[in-house]
């Protein structure tokens, strides 16, 4: 069969890329240790990831390169591999933060939701941030356990303390306060069980809706769901205005209807651009 050379030069090229020769020198093992740190720089997780098995294959009981490759899998969204080998960090060093809160969303996005609520919970107690606590909410969330979720959503506002988490935005993601964030998806609960604009549900949304973007007047989810409750406003007006001549009209309550679907629509869209 004839050999394809291409195939024949990778093949030697990776096979050069072992750990440290027969006359002792380290060569590839310090060429592999290069190879990690460009594809870090370049955020090439893929071929970091190839260099730390290369590195593993020399040294297997390095609980260092270990928790490197954990990570570069994680944030790869290979989380099979990512948790099997961060788990065997962790089971040695339970203590290892960093690699705690990957593994503790990894989870979230697999949804082993009780064993990433376990962690969040852990990392909130020892290092007393609240943004653990936020995290923990939006598992919830993702777990359909709304009232767990506002729950932790009023811990989160009534906290002293403060942090950001990346939200979805036009270039991407946008650095939020965490207590903007909460306010926001309180707003989100509320507006969706709303029947009407008198109703108190929607009085508490738009409250809660004010006060997010008083905390992040750029936090374009906000501002999103604030254009369309003005426009649900407007179009009530026009409504009455049309039923003061006579005229039929869409209700208030269908008007809100067509908001919460489009909040739906929305919140789908928002998991997906997340990954999840």
């Amino acid at each position: 069969m004839k050999k394809n050379p291409v195939v024949i030069v990778v093949i030697v090229a990776l096979a050069s890329c072992g750990g440290p020769t027969k006359d002792g020198t380290a060569s590839s093992y310090e060429t592999n240790q290069e190879l990690y740190n460009r594809a870090l720089e370049n955020n090439d997780f893929k071929t970091a990831a190839v260099a730390l098995n290369y590195l593993l294959l020399a040294d297997s009981t390095n609980l260092e390169y270990t928790d490197s490759l954990a990570r570069v899998y994680l944030k790869a969204r290979n989380f099979d591999a990512g948790l099997r080998l961060g788990q065997k960090v962790l089971d040695k060093y339970p203590d290892n933060y960093g690699l705690l809160e990957l593994v503790a969303v990894a989870q979230g996005y697999t949804g082993e939701y009780i064993a990433s609520l376990k962690n969040l919970k852990k990392l909130h107690e020892e290092l007393g941030d609240i943004t653990y606590v936020f995290m923990m909410a939006q598992v919830y969330v993702d777990q359909q356990n709304y009232s767990a979720a506002l729950e932790k959503l009023d811990q989160v506002i009534a906290d002293s303390g403060t942090g950001y988490f990346d939200a979805a935005a036009s270039n991407g993601t946008q650095r939020v306060n965490i207590k903007a964030g909460a306010y926001y998806f309180k707003a989100q609960e509320a507006l969706n069980k709303a029947q009407g604009l008198n109703d108190g549900y929607y009085t508490q949304g738009v409250n809660y809706l004010k006060k997010a973007l008083e905390l992040a007047p750029d936090y374009e989810a906000a501002l999103a769901l604030a254009q369309e409750v003005q426009m649900i406003a407007q179009q009530s007006a026009y409504q009455q205005n049309m039923q003061r001549q006579g005229q039929s009209s869409p209700s208030d309550e269908e008007l809100l209807r067509q908001k919460q679907l489009e909040e739906k629509r929305k919140y789908e869209e928002f998991m997906k651009q997340q990954g999840k």
